[in-house]
Parts: structure tokens; C-alpha cells; sequence
């Protein structure tokens, strides 16, 4: 039998979407069923293909541009100076608490221009690291270009 267009089948394109499970076929079938979940509950967020480093050039000027100029001074630093060249090439869908846990042990031997020193910078200064990487990563999350926050 000859499948004749728009006969049986329903007008809407289907689309395909695919994702890795590294674990057991338990875990997959378990991240199957989330996933199955999250499209029929409507919050299904797919991935977006641009770099941590784009995605936080974007922040700085869509969304730090609107504070205070000293907070936008220290963001625009902390994120040029530091972040973006220790994890501005992850795919932002690839970014997971590991990195961010070595970016943050990183800073520790670091100075305010990125150079390395003896000491370790203030417990402060690393606050605001992770304050910054905060900020952005749950203004990701509220826009649905990432699920779920990295840094959690």
C-alpha cells in the first residue's frame, strides 16, 4: 500500500530530539521518563548552541548593563578577567558543577588581574566569584536557555 500525503498521519511535523545517558539502562529509562514529563508538562527546555563565554557577553550587556555602574564594573571584571577565559569555551548545555567547582579552587591562587600568586585571594573576593557565576547562571535559567542551574 502506497502512503498517500496527509492520510493517517497527522499534519504536524514530528521532531526528533536525542540525549545521552551515561549510567544504567535504569538511569536511562529514569532520565527517559523526566524527559517525557518535561515535554508533556510543557517545560521542556532544548539546548541552546552557543558558549558559556557567549552566552556571558550577552548577560553583561542585556542584563548587568541595567545595574548600578560599580556592580557593572565588577561583573564586566570578574567575568572578562576570569571566567571567560578559565570556562568561556564550554558549550553552555555541557557546563556542570565540576567545572565550576575547579574554576573556584582556581581563583584561589590567583590575583585580581588573573596572574598567579603564593597567597590565596580573601574568602570575600571568592564570594563574589561565586555570586557573580550565580547571577548570571539563574538569569540563564529564568530566560530557559539553561535547566537546571550548574552551580546547585
Amino acid at each position: 500500500m502506497l502512503h498517500q500525503p496527509g492520510v493517517g498521519y497527522p499534519s504536524e511535523k514530528y521532531k526528533m530530539m536525542t540525549f545521552t545517558v551515561h549510567g544504567t539502562r535504569e538511569d536511562a529509562e529514569k532520565a527517559l521518563a523526566r524527559k517525557l514529563l518535561e515535554i508533556g508538562d510543557g517545560n521542556l527546555i532544548e539546548p541552546v548552541k552557543m558558549t558559556f563565554g557567549e552566552y556571558l557577553e550577552y548577560w553583561l550587556s542585556e542584563y548587568v548593563s541595567s545595574l548600578r555602574s560599580k556592580t557593572q564594573r565588577w561583573y564586566t571584571q570578574i567575568v572578562r578577567n576570569h571566567v571567560i577565559p578559565a570556562l568561556g569555551r564550554i558549550q553552555l548545555d555541557k557546563l556542570n558543577p565540576l567545572h565550576l567547582q575547579r574554576y573556584l579552587r582556581q581563583i584561589q591562587r590567583l590575583d585580581s588581574n588573573g596572574e598567579p600568586t603564593g597567597g590565596e585571594l580573601s574568602p570575600n573576593t571568592i564570594h563574589n566569584h561565586y555570586r557573580t557565576l550565580h547571577a548570571a547562571l539563574g538569569q540563564a535559567v529564568k530566560c530557559r536557555i539553561l535547566d537546571p542551574d550548574p552551580l546547585r
